[in-house]
């Protein structure tokens, strides 16, 4: 007979093991250049100076005139997105901050709508997948960004 708690066993000590994780590296810039190279990490966009409101209204007009997937609006916010990588960090943050990403790939797309300053911080750490993405959601529920939702790699959380 298996163990009817075994996932929430095995949560518990991944939740354990990500509270006590230590990032290797801490990166900010405003530009991909880098973060060419960087692979297992977590990353926050923040705008810099600006309005919140009038950042999270003129996301909402661009996802309603757009056929490209963005990501879900929360609350207005100065924390623009959270998220994580583990393959290429820089691959992934072009998609948010270009325009000319795969209409398909969730992404922020900031060229298209976003005339402020932003700020990427990206902290690399050698942990699984799954601890990654429990990192992530830690940050996710304290900054509350204005666009994304917590739990966006879950498939992490289901490779046992």
């Amino acid at each position: 007979m298996t163990n009817e708690y075994e996932y929430i066993d095995n949560l518990m000590a991944d939740c354990q093991e990500a509270k006590v994780a230590k990032h290797t590296q801490k990166i900010e810039a405003n530009d991909i250049e880098p973060f060419i190279g960087i692979k297992s990490s977590v990353y926050v966009i923040q705008e810099i100076g600006g309005d919140a409101d009038i950042t999270y209204a003129n996301f909402r007009k661009f996802k309603e005139q757009t056929n490209r997937k963005c990501p879900k609006a929360n609350l207005p916010s100065q924390t623009l997105y959270v998220g994580s990588s583990v393959g290429n960090l820089a691959t992934r943050l072009k998609q948010h901050i270009g325009c000319n990403s795969n209409e398909k790939t969730y992404a922020l797309n900031l060229h298209c709508w976003f005339q402020g300053i932003f700020l990427i911080t990206a902290k690399t750490y050698e942990v699984s997948p799954t601890i990654l993405q429990i990192i992530e959601n830690s940050l996710h529920y304290h900054l509350k960004p204005a666009f994304g939702k917590m739990g966006g790699n879950s498939r992490a959380l289901d490779s046992r």
